[in-house]
């Protein structure tokens, strides 16, 4: 990342994650040696989530309320409910047998449903920044702990749905960057916060695929992640850390925009 030779090649089995009790149990008795090896021979990259809530508030703020809708034996739909100041915001998730789960109905539909959403009183994210340092020390110079900071344009899909977001995109684009706004200033304040407690080397980033083509144009990419980004990674650089992005989608129009954020890696390129 920082443009050096490694003194080796260095080997990550992405899925394999043998310092995360709960995954390793998820795999069952006959990957334990593949998760012993990985253990003592691979480098490390330890997913660290910050525990972030609805629109980058504490998730314990703004916790939503969930009550099944639907049940048969191959499907599932649920309802989940926020009630906010303004009124109630409701989503609805299904999931089929061996599918992953998807939005039915997101909670926000109308410009009615935005204020609802911004009115919910915000309360910020305090990270267990023990918790980051013991891993830290842990994994050593096998590898690093990796915080997962999830942007502001992320936080639109699971509000508007990927419809909705290329509609109003076009359609009430001061709209989208009034939430954009308001959910990136507490981004800022968390990543400074993670900074000042000196955790690093690496902050993560995700979320900027939900703005890449063919989704969205490259001048939505530009708007919508770049200048809300970019702030955050010359905050990064200004402590002396690197910054790293995990961005799917069609790149070609837009990674020149990547070096223009200061980005030090990215993946995966496709």
């Amino acid at each position: 990342m920082k443009g050096g030779v490694p003194d080796r090649v260095p080997i990550f089995i992405r899925g394999v994650y043998p310092f995360a009790a709960e995954r390793v149990a998820q795999f069952g008795p006959g990957y334990e040696p593949l998760v012993e090896y990985v253990r003592e021979n691979c480098d490390q990259i330890h997913f660290w989530g910050v525990g972030a809530g609805f629109l980058y508030s504490s998730d314990k703020a703004a916790q939503p309320e969930m009550r099944i809708l639907e049940k048969r034996s191959d499907y599932e739909l649920s309802e989940y409910f926020i009630e906010t100041p303004k009124g109630p915001l409701t989503a609805h998730i299904a999931r089929s047998s061996g599918q992953p789960r998807y939005m039915v109905k997101n909670y926000v539909e109308t410009e009615e449903d935005v204020e609802k959403a911004l009115s919910l009183p915000f309360e910020p994210v305090r990270p267990n920044l023990a918790d980051f340092h013991r891993l830290d020390r842990i994994i050593g110079k096998r590898g690093i702990v990796l915080p997962q900071i999830g942007n502001a344009t992320g936080r639109l899909l699971s509000l508007l749905g990927t419809e909705r977001l290329a509609i109003w995109s076009v359609e009430k684009r001061s709209l989208i960057h009034r939430i954009l706004g308001a959910v990136n200033e507490r981004i800022y304040d968390l990543v400074r916060l993670l900074l000042e407690g000196g955790v690093g080397p690496v902050i993560g980033m995700l979320g900027e695929e939900i703005a890449t083509p063919p989704m969205l144009s490259p001048r939505d990419f530009y708007d919508f992640v770049v200048a809300y980004d970019k702030p955050i990674i010359e905050l990064i650089h200004s402590y002396g850390r690197l910054a790293h992005m995990h961005c799917h989608g069609n790149l070609s129009q837009i990674l020149e925009m990547f070096l223009e954020m200061g980005l030090d890696s990215t993946h995966p390129v496709e």
